[in-house]
């Protein structure tokens, strides 16, 4: 009887370890860039401009604003109010932030309606590529795709950046008092977000995610930026500045899409207040 219980517990230890190994190989690290819209000042700023001598930056938004104001004339003196004129203009300057197409280490995903692209991460290094263009090329060999790279001209705008997190000794060790002595110092983590210069081979490096669409509809901070420590890589808020094109970018992908493995994604109930969004690719 003693060795059968013995046997028995023997299978149940080896399952448990088993188990929670499995789990740890799966484990859902992530890559997450938030796209936002423009700062609630920023828009603030554009929208008082706008309201007082219509300089909106762009021609479109000049178009806008006026088709709004010519539509305002067949509309009752009460209607026509400066409370309405901007929410006109704020309407015209807030970006949708779905839809934009991103590729990364054999995936591709679109932003939801929070403007939240992830992938699964699969590399070890906390250095990431973002690549912002509308279109790229795959190199192929035989019917294999050799490696991925930027196309290079006036048509094609391309940025790239290259995020890194790192970490910094907050206090050195004989700087601490006699109440720390003997214990590690204390650390922070930030990222460095710099603009790259484009590769002379223009070969894409596997570490980027490639995101579809005009530089200049997708604003990148640059500089250093307060993270913590985490087997994710969460990087800053990136700006959300247009959609100029971005069906015309969505079309032209369709035609390698199909060589890319789609991010599946699935939504679990954690608390009554709390629900989690978890990529169910493996």
């Amino acid at each position: 009887m003693k060795k059968k219980k013995s046997w028995l517990s023997t299978v149940w230890t080896v399952s448990l370890v088993f188990l929670l190994v499995c789990q740890y190989i799966h484990a859902d690290n992530r890559i997450m860039i938030f796209l936002k819209n423009a700062p609630e000042r920023a828009v603030d700023g554009a929208v008082q401009d706008a309201t007082t001598d219509l300089t909106i930056n762009t021609a479109q938004g000049q178009a806008y604003i006026l088709d709004k104001l010519a539509a305002m004339d067949q509309q009752t003196p009460s209607y026509n109010s400066t409370k309405n004129l901007k929410n006109a203009i704020r309407a015209s300057l807030t970006q949708k932030l779905n839809g934009f197409l991103g590729i990364y280490a054999g995936y591709f995903a679109y932003s939801d309606h929070k403007g939240l692209l992830s992938f699964p991460l699969r590399h070890a290094n906390p250095k990431l590529y973002i690549a912002i263009t509308p279109n790229i090329a795959l190199i192929k060999i035989k019917d294999t795709i050799s490696h991925r790279e930027f196309i290079i001209n006036d048509q094609n705008p391309t940025k790239l950046y290259v995020c890194e997190r790192k970490q910094e000794i907050i206090k050195k060790p004989e700087e601490q008092d006699s109440q720390q002595a003997g214990k590690a110092p204390a650390t922070r983590f930030y990222w460095d977000i710099q603009e790259a210069p484009l590769p002379a081979d223009n070969k894409i490096n596997p570490l980027t995610v490639v995101i579809l669409t005009k530089p200049k509809n997708i604003y990148v901070p640059l500089g250093h930026f307060l993270t913590s420590e985490s087997p994710h890589l969460v990087l800053p808020d990136f700006y959300v500045m247009g959609n100029v094109d971005n069906n015309e970018e969505l079309l032209q992908a369709i035609g390698f899409t199909d060589l890319f493995e789609k991010i599946n994604t699935e939504e679990k109930k954690a608390s009554d207040k709390v629900v989690q969004k978890m990529i169910t690719n493996i």
